[in-house]
C-alpha cells in the first residue's frame, strides 16, 4: 500500500493517508515510506532483469521514444530542482519497455537505454529515435544508438510552429511587417504545419 500511496502521492503526503488510514503501528514517516517504496523498485526492477534474461526475446526494435521533462523545486532558488527523462522502446511486434532516469543525477543512463533496446532484440537498423530536439538528449541518442535516425517528434515540432504562429500573428510582428509581407509569412507558417 505505501509503494502505490507513493507512486501517486508525494512521500510525506503518503505516510499522512497511511496515519489516518492505519492510526496503529509506528513506520509513517515520509522517509520511512521513501526507503520501503525504493525497496519495492529494486525488488521490481530486480525482478524484471532476471526474467528478460531468462527470455530471449526474437523482435527486433523499431522506434525509440526520449522526452524530458522538469521537476522544480517550490523554492525557486532551490538547486533540488531536476530533469527526468523518459523513454519507450517498441518492437515491432508490438512488445515494448520503458526507461526512466534522471538526468543529472543517474549515472547509467546510457546503459538503461541501451539494456532497454538490447532486452527486445535491438539493432541500429531501420530504428528511429523519436526525441524533443533537446541537445544533450540528442547527444544521449549518439552516444547509445549512433546508427539510428533523429526524428524531431510531431507533438513538439507542431509546438514551435504554434509559437512561431503566435510571434507571427501577435501585434508586434503586425505593426512591423507590412500587410503584404504579413499574410505571406503567417500563410507560409500555416502551410508548414
Amino acid at each position: 500500500m505505501q509503494s502505490e500511496l507513493a507512486a501517486t502521492l508525494s512521500y510525506q503526503r503518503s505516510a499522512q493517508v497511511l496515519r489516518t488510514l492505519l492510526p496503529i503501528g509506528r513506520g509513517h514517516s515520509g522517509s520511512t515510506v521513501r526507503a520501503r517504496t525504493l525497496r519495492v523498485g529494486q525488488r521490481l526492477e530486480a525482478e524484471l532483469t532476471r526474467a528478460h534474461a531468462l527470455s530471449a526475446h526474437p523482435s527486433s526494435v523499431s522506434t525509440v521514444g526520449l522526452d524530458g521533462g522538469y521537476v522544480r523545486h517550490c523554492d525557486p532558488q532551490s538547486t533540488h530542482s531536476f530533469e527526468i527523462i523518459a523513454g519507450r522502446v517498441l518492437a515491432q511486434d508490438g512488445s515494448q519497455r520503458n526507461v526512466g532516469f534522471v538526468r543529472s543525477i543517474d549515472e547509467h543512463s546510457r546503459k538503461r537505454v541501451q539494456r532497454a533496446v538490447a532486452e527486445l532484440g535491438g539493432g541500429a537498423n531501420g530504428l528511429r529515435v523519436f526525441t524533443n530536439g533537446d541537445g544533450p538528449l540528442r547527444d544521449l541518442q549518439l552516444a547509445v544508438l549512433p546508427e539510428a535516425t533523429h526524428v524531431l517528434d510531431w507533438y513538439h515540432l507542431t509546438r514551435r510552429l504554434t509559437v512561431l504562429a503566435g510571434v507571427i500573428n501577435g501585434k508586434e510582428a503586425a505593426d512591423e511587417l507590412p500587410a503584404r509581407d504579413h499574410d505571406r509569412v503567417s500563410a507560409w507558417i500555416d502551410s508548414i504545419k
